[in-house]
This record gives structure tokens, C-alpha cells and sequence, in this order.
């Protein structure tokens, strides 16, 4: 059975700024790796970036390397901390000084506060 007809692919238009952009990504992820220190642990997430989150996604592709280069001004800087050397953990406790002493001796409700992945998963 032969079909003519043009398919939908998520194959990149150009395999070699692909490629190119793959290995930019690399090289930045390393860098971020080894800059670690010169960063705060954590930092809030600016009203202007958080703002972007609360808007409709684009109907049109933007690109893979616009894409990367949101992700690196509107994601990476924010992340919850757990990367960073002097980062110990998040302890959120539940309102009550019992409450949080079995919470803490569970190891329960570690994490959260205010990361930029977040929005990426819990919808508005």
C-alpha cells in the first residue's frame, strides 16, 4: 500500500542545527554545573517571569533553540536548590509543633516552596 501523503513528524527541520544546538546545551548544563558556587541556593522568582507562566501557550512552534533559550532565562534560574552544595533540604511544616514533629520524624512534606518548575506542572 503506497501513501503520498505528507505526514506529521517531530523530526527536526535540520539535523545539523539540531546537533548544534544539542551540543550548546551540553556545554551549558556542564558550565551550570561548574558555577554551581557562584550562585545563591535559591532565589524568589521575579513577578515579570512568574507572569509568563499565567499567559495562553502559543498556537505556532517557536522553535527548538527560542525554546532553549526561554527555558535558560525563564526556568534555570530558579530551581529549588537541591543542586547546590550548601542546599539541606526544605522543611514545611504543618501549623502545629506536634504536627511538625511527626512530619519531620516521617520525612514527609520535604520540597515545594517556589521553584519555576512548578507551574510547569500544577495548573492554575
Amino acid at each position: 500500500m503506497s501513501n503520498n501523503q505528507p505526514y506529521e513528524t517531530l523530526d527536526p527541520e535540520n539535523w545539523d542545527d539540531m546537533r548544534a544546538l544539542a551540543h550548546r546545551m551540553v556545554d551549558d548544563a556542564i558550565t551550570y554545573l561548574e558555577t554551581v558556587r557562584e550562585r545563591p541556593v535559591w532565589q524568589p522568582i521575579p513577578d515579570e517571569i512568574a507572569a509568563q507562566f499565567e499567559v495562553s501557550l502559543p498556537h505556532e512552534p517557536s522553535g527548538a533553540e527560542a525554546t532553549y533559550d526561554e527555558f535558560k532565562e525563564s526556568i534555570l534560574p530558579y530551581p529549588m536548590g537541591n543542586i547546590h552544595p550548601r542546599f539541606w533540604g526544605w522543611y514545611m511544616g504543618a501549623g502545629t509543633g506536634n504536627g511538625d514533629i511527626i512530619i519531620f520524624r516521617f520525612d514527609g512534606v520535604l520540597g515545594g516552596s517556589q521553584y519555576n518548575a512548578l507551574p510547569l506542572f500544577i495548573p492554575a
